[in-house]
């Protein structure tokens, strides 16, 4: 069987520079599937990604403290590792949009609440008896912002005749 050398990774080790440099083509591996697996060592090494050239995705990790061979070797291992896991991801993504996105719609939907009627019945409005008489309000929460708080340009003194006004007529009402 033979391979394409356009199709296959590499990986080198730079020991000196305590870097490891992967180099994946860009056919097999999307730019969604190299970022997400580059954004997963942020925190161990600095991670340097470059555009897609000569058809390959070049992913270079260089070690935040030093590391031998192995490690570094590892740490190439473990973004081979990524790579694959992210562009999987990335695949069943995008063959179950169309579920995905059901799903996000519906629980979307759902948190709006129900449908609202046609058209609201305004027939009770008509029945009720509107005046200026006053309402039991025990808690004295029907109060007016300028009855509770005073006008701005009332003293304090004057809003708290005001609330203390307010206060008593309550209480003669209830």
């Amino acid at each position: 069987m033979t391979s394409n050398p356009d199709t296959r990774a590499s990986v080198s080790v730079l020991l000196d520079e305590n870097s490891v440099t992967v180099s994946v083509p860009a056919a097999v591996y999307g730019r969604e599937a190299v970022m997400g697996a580059a954004y997963v060592f942020i925190d161990r090494a600095y991670v340097l990604v470059d555009a897609p050239a000569d058809g390959h995705h070049t992913v270079r990790l260089r070690g935040r403290s030093p590391l031998d061979s192995d490690g570094l070797a590892g740490l190439g291992g473990e973004l081979g590792n990524e790579l694959l896991a992210q562009q999987l991801r990335h695949l069943v993504c995008e063959r179950n949009r169309h579920v995905l996105e059901g799903v996000v719609g519906g629980a979307v939907s759902g948190a709006a609440g129900p449908e609202p009627a046609e058209e609201f019945d305004l027939s009770a409005l008509e029945s009720m008896e509107f005046d200026d008489e006053a309402f039991e309000d025990p808690l004295g929460i029907a109060m007016s912002w300028e009855d509770k708080y005073g006008n701005k340009r009332a003293s304090k003194k004057e809003a708290a005749d005001m609330k203390e006004a307010a206060e008593s007529a309550s209480k003669e009402d209830a």
